[in-house]
């Protein structure tokens, strides 16, 4: 009876093993010395190491904005994001940059799903994006690039533009080192 446990035993370290290994290589260890913090509920927008900044302190005057990409079908709330999660059917805006109509470079980055930026995988270059402000006139973009496989490692989009720029960011997968959608958008003439 001794020498059947002991296979047996043998098979299930074997499966822990190859079970903790598979964990591990879906999520890493954190760094040492990093403090632990619990893993998003949905998935990473952008990398953790990305810059951030403290999302409480959003202006209240920018409440009740509206995305919309009409011939796409796109119409969502746009919220102050934290940079590092994407919300669930609404739009978030970068914490730390411009909001549109401040000049320079905002972003806006949503899950790429139904009812969210999935249908940014058939945008093209030349349609045009509307802000639709409570307040204040709709501010219309026309889209100037599209990229379908940004990089994940590209901060590009996230540097000051002199000029204004409206930029949309999709997640893909709940890998973040998956590339994402990325489109560039100018205030139309």
């Amino acid at each position: 009876m001794v020498r059947r446990r002991l296979p047996l035993a043998a098979v299930l370290a074997g499966l822990l093993l190859l079970g903790g290994s598979a964990y591990l290589s879906v999520h890493p260890a954190a760094p040492r010395g990093a403090t632990a913090r619990p893993a998003p509920a949905t998935a990473p927008i952008i990398g953790a190491d990305w810059f951030r900044t403290d999302a409480s302190k959003a202006p209240v005057h920018h409440q009740g904005l509206r995305i919309k990409i009409l011939g796409l079908g796109v119409d969502l709330p746009v919220v102050e994001g934290d940079g590092l999660t994407a919300p669930l059917y609404e739009a978030a805006h970068y914490p730390g940059m411009k909001w549109p109509g401040e000049g320079g470079r905002t972003l806006i980055y949503a899950h790429a799903r139904a009812g969210m930026f999935g249908p940014l995988f058939g945008a093209h270059v030349g349609q045009q994006i509307q802000i639709a402000r409570p307040d204040a006139p709709t501010l219309t973009y026309t889209i100037h690039e599209y990229h379908a496989n940004w990089p994940s490692s590209n901060t590009d989009i996230l540097q000051p533009s002199d000029h204004e720029q409206l930029v949309l960011l999709t997640c893909t997968t709940y890998n973040p080192a998956d590339p994402r959608i990325v489109v560039v958008a100018e205030p139309a003439s």
